[in-house]
């Protein structure tokens, strides 16, 4: 699923993601197409190292508050982030209750909903993301998930 505006991530679209208990449902690709869309660019904080990106963290919230207006309880319902600043950003903007770690914090335990924030987009001539480049660790994250695993990130930047 992509969208060009945050605001295309309608409740209709938190039902099909929710409501979808076959396979094909089970894990879902929202792709922030981050060369069309400068909301959800990476963004850098003022110390080495603090990447996050505030486009991906809204769409996060968003998804979140649907799963929970849907019934699904806060405790169900687990966020990840590869990048520890993103997620304590993160963690301030997600609905209490909701956990949000970094792939690290969530070894060993899972949910039965991840959302697993990919944060990392490509610009002109900017390296790959090491953290994203750690097979162990995107393993990590994406076995997390009991029911619905839904990665938010640039398809594109992935790719590379």
């Amino acid at each position: 699923m992509g969208f060009e505006n945050l605001d295309q991530l309608s409740l209709s679209e938190g039902l099909q993601l929710n409501v979808s208990n076959g396979v094909d449902g089970s894990v879902v690709f929202i792709d922030t197409q981050s060369p069309k869309n400068s909301e959800c660019r990476m963004e850098f904080g003022a110390s080495p190292g603090a990447v996050y990106n505030s486009g991906e963290i809204k769409i996060v919230n968003k998804i979140c508050c649907l799963f929970i207006r849907l019934g699904i309880s806060t405790e169900d319902i687990g966020v990840i982030s590869v990048y520890r600043y993103h997620a304590d950003v993160m963690r301030k903007a997600i609905p209490k209750g909701v956990e949000v770690n970094t792939v690290d914090q969530y070894q060993g335990r899972d949910k039965r909903v991840i959302i697993v924030s990919l944060v990392w987009t490509e610009r002109d001539g900017a390296r790959r993301s090491e953290l994203l480049s750690d097979a162990r660790r995107v393993n990590v994250a994406i076995t997390r998930a009991k029911h619905k695993l839904i990665l938010v990130g640039c398809k594109q930047s992935m790719m590379r």
